[in-house]
């Protein structure tokens, strides 16, 4: 799919692709209770778009009721232009316009809908073509090419004296964010893990070098990607 045909997509259309392509990125179909779940719309009205988008020219999902969706060729590349947008939108606000960062994903759902290519890849030249946005989301390329995060490991699954280098947060909920800024834990930062308890996975970290023990719970440190050093 041309860069341009992207807004040719209802706003709707672009949520929908977008989410999908988060959803499918394991390999595995979307179901379309996740889907409503996401989008935060009845399941009943899922329906009717996916066979929108199983019927455009292009197809843009494989829709096959009771098997979920995923993405065809021409999908998965309207997506990645849509996910272009939005991290380098968030770049955009956090580096220039300097939001915090529990407050850039919100905005930059509202301004992605908005933007023309034409602003997008100005936006992108003026950045210096970022490979990561705020949050460690890797931002596709100008060839819609987007670095592979499954070798990143979820800091939940570190073992005592294991360190690593947070690259992603993976919930970008404003209360999260602004607790993990609260301990000094973002994108970028090593920690080591010192403790953790084997019945719950409850976490004692130390920011490195020579930062405050933290306790992280497991549904926080599933939350964060980290790469091993």
């Amino acid at each position: 799919m041309n860069p341009s045909a992207t807004d040719l997509l209802s706003h709707s259309e672009q949520d929908y692709i977008k989410t999908i392509y988060m959803q499918t990125r394991g390999g595995q179909p979307a179901g379309t209770a996740a889907l409503a779940s996401a989008l935060q719309i009845r399941p009943a009205s899922v329906s009717g778009m996916l066979q929108k988008l199983a019927e455009a020219e292009p197809a843009l999902i494989v829709y096959q009721k009771h098997r979920g969706v995923s993405l065809t060729e021409e999908g998965e590349a309207a997506a990645l232009q849509i996910i272009r947008r939005h991290r380098l939108i968030e770049q955009f606000l956090y580096d220039v316009l300097e939001y915090p960062l529990d407050r850039i994903h919100a905005e930059a759902e509202v301004l992605e809908h908005a933007v023309s290519d034409y602003f997008v890849e100005r936006l992108a030249r003026l950045l210096r073509e970022p490979g990561f946005d705020p949050h460690g989301e890797p931002i596709p390329d100008q060839d819609l090419t987007i670095t592979d995060l499954r070798t990143l490991a979820p800091l939940s699954e570190l073992a005592p004296g294991e360190q690593g280098a947070v690259r992603l947060i993976g919930d970008p909920s404003r209360e999260l964010l602004q607790y993990l800024q609260s301990i000094g834990i973002r994108p970028g930062i090593a920690l080591r893990v010192t403790q953790r308890n084997p019945v719950d996975g409850t976490q004692q970290i130390e920011i490195l070098p020579g930062g405050q023990p933290q306790v992280i719970g497991k549904s926080i440190g599933d939350n964060i990607r980290v790469e091993r050093c």
